[in-house]
């Protein structure tokens, strides 16, 4: 469990330096939707890492890979909202999302050692 809340706040920590840095470069509209893509973002990192936690060792892989797949509809699923629901900046939202996913996915392993 102590794993679990350290990856969290190292995640936290490295999805709101990205954001913030995103975000000095984008209009107003377009940094609600950074802001919204980091927070999907730390809330499916959290899920795809669980879901690795909770299987067994001899079963990594396939946590790992259920994490990308859940990684990958997440990214068209949020592309498909921000662009039809929210009618927000796409580009600025899904950039983000998609940079804060491949930024954050990496460190995964390191908290995973039992």
């Amino acid at each position: 469990m102590k794993k679990g809340v350290v990856y969290a706040v190292c995640v936290a920590v490295i999805i709101a330096a990205l954001a913030g840095v995103i975000s000095m470069f984008v209009t107003d509209a377009g940094r609600q939707a950074v802001w919204a893509s980091a927070s999907l973002a730390f809330v499916i990192q959290m899920i795809a890492f669980m879901v690795v936690r909770v299987l067994p060792v001899e079963q990594l892989m396939v946590g790992w890979g259920i994490g990308a797949i859940v990684r990958m509809t997440s990214v068209v699923v949020w592309g498909v909202f921000l662009a039809k629901v929210w009618g927000a900046p796409i580009a600025a939202g899904l950039i983000s999302y998609a940079a804060i996913l491949f930024v954050t996915t990496p460190i995964e392993p390191i908290f995973l050692k039992r």
